[in-house]
């Protein structure tokens, strides 16, 4: 009989107990899509500064306040999405590294001194290039490879036109000139790899003609930096073109293209 109360008062004892906490759900694991939101802060470090210098030089003055608005409020909600993702050590580290500069660059595009926002514009650049590498390397596939070049082109184009402006404002220093030509060599570069990937679709070939159209339009303004009516020119190609990138890069992760490219350009992690 005592042993039966006892076995009762244990019964009652487990059926007291709290029940287990229900385990955390698991991070989905790194999707190519991923690279997306890196690559957004890689372009926008150089296409906010490009809208500054246009304010700056009075080019296209309400197009570029409205676009320098909405670019902040762009990169703000690319590394929310970032933080959300399932990070390794290295991810987390370069993460973090892109969120201080972006806070401080943020704080300068309100007006503040434009040598140093360049110069943050290139930290966050290199920053966000090394996330995007970091997110590329844990995936792991080919398809991330086509997704990233794509996007770079983006950043590649408002990295010409900022320099351009950076030049309208007076800056004619041997270093642009050297920057503005690897841009330009990277640039066409990378659309030839594009353009030969053997993944493309139909959509994929006719969308990067288009981009070397008008990379050809873009080129020939940057060519003469003298000529200030070419400003508005090199304003708006820039934009035609990231836009034009962008929408190859989705064409890319929707056709699960998972070939290997030739080649990476040298400096394809920036």
């Amino acid at each position: 009989m005592k042993r039966f109360a006892a076995l009762l008062i244990l019964a009652s004892l487990c059926l007291s107990l709290p029940p287990a906490a229900a385990a955390a759900p698991r991070p989905e694991p790194l999707q190519t899509r991923d690279i997306l939101p890196a690559g957004i802060l890689r372009t926008q470090s150089q296409r906010l500064a490009k809208l500054h210098h246009q304010i700056r030089l009075d080019i296209n003055t309400e197009s570029a306040r409205s676009r320098l608005a909405a670019g902040i409020v762009e990169t703000d909600r690319a590394l929310e999405a970032l933080a959300a993702l399932p990070a390794t050590p290295r991810i987390a580290r370069s993460l973090a590294r892109c969120r201080t500069l972006w806070l401080e660059l943020r704080g300068e595009l309100r007006g503040g001194d434009g040598a140093r926002i360049n110069g943050l514009a290139d930290g966050l650049m290199i920053a966000a290039g090394k996330l995007t590498f970091d997110i590329e390397s844990e995936l792991g596939t080919p398809a991330g490879r086509l997704v990233d070049l794509s996007i770079r082109q983006n950043m590649l184009a408002q990295r010409m036109a900022r320099l351009y402006m950076q030049a309208q404002l007076g800056d004619r220093s041997h270093g642009l000139r050297v920057d503005m030509q690897q841009a330009r060599v990277e640039f066409v570069m990378s659309l030839g790899e594009l353009a030969g990937s053997s993944v493309n679709t139909r959509a994929i070939v006719e969308s990067v003609e288009l981009a070397r159209m008008q990379w050809l339009f873009f080129e020939n303004a940057l060519a003469r930096p003298g000529e200030r009516g070419l400003a508005r020119d090199v304003a708006s190609t820039s934009e035609r073109i990231m836009q034009m990138m962008d929408a190859i890069a989705r064409q890319y992760l929707e056709s699960g293209a998972t070939a290997p490219l030739a080649s990476a350009a040298p400096s394809s992690r920036n």
